[in-house]
């Protein structure tokens, strides 16, 4: 049993994860194993003007699939 602490006051566009909730996810459990949980917990929000440039993908990455990401990570 776990435990997500979201927003609505913050669009979910913002966040890449649990987008069903209609916000954005401030504090939420990440399963790893059955013995492993990583708990994400935001401490701090700002409100500020953002270059959308900050969000592009630097040039010198290399954008894989995930199929690709698997072999790399073992998987």
């Amino acid at each position: 049993k776990y435990e997500i602490i979201y927003t609505k006051q913050i669009d979910k566009k913002y966040g890449n994860s649990f987008t069903m909730l209609g916000g954005l996810a401030l504090q939420f459990p990440i399963v790893l194993t059955e013995f492993e949980t990583i708990i994400y917990k935001c401490s701090s929000i700002e409100k500020k003007p953002v270059s959308d440039d900050h969000f592009k993908i630097p040039s010198n990455f290399e954008v894989i699939s995930m199929e690709e990401f698997g072999k790399m990570i073992g998987g």
